[in-house]
């Protein structure tokens, strides 16, 4: 069954997290290669290999457009040269460390982070994918329980 753009994303999210959670407090350069497990588990095999760059870089520059956008993500500056999309100087926000540091009660050990770390490293897109959505879903409740904390002392 084909992959959905909802779990190419969720995948993708995933993966950009446990590399930018590897390296962290260092800024980092992400490019589409550093999620190429997901393009390989969701491309059509009919599809001519300009077809498949064309929608890598695109999808990959949305993903990390929309993950600066919602403030996970800090970046010096996206590049995109008709070539490849490149995302330079990249570090996990407050909010994206703090809920990959969570340790939610479905795991033993470890934290979001540590287990989003191993699952990229073993290929695991479905756990990374569950991994991803729950960061997400932390970073949420973080931000909105600052803002109103915020509220309430006004």
């Amino acid at each position: 069954m084909p992959t959905t753009n909802i779990e190419r994303f969720d995948q993708a999210c995933g993966l950009i997290f446990a590399h930018l959670f590897d390296r962290f407090p260092q800024r980092t350069m992400i490019r589409s290669e550093d999620i190429e497990a997901v393009f390989k588990a969701s491309e059509q095999e009919h599809e001519d290999w300009l077809s498949q760059y064309v929608s890598r870089e695109a999808f990959f520059g949305s993903t990390m457009t929309w993950l600066i956008d919602a403030g996970y993500i800090w970046c010096a500056a996206g590049q995109d040269n008709n070539f490849q999309t490149i995302f330079t100087q990249c570090v996990l926000t407050p909010k994206a460390l703090e809920a990959l540091k969570v340790t939610p009660t479905s795991l033993s050990t470890g934290s979001l982070g540590e287990s989003l770390k191993e699952a990229a490293k073993s290929g695991a897109l479905d756990a990374a994918k569950d991994l991803a959505n729950q960061v997400i879903s932390k970073g949420w409740n973080i931000a909105t329980t600052a803002a109103m904390s915020v509220l309430s002392q006004a």
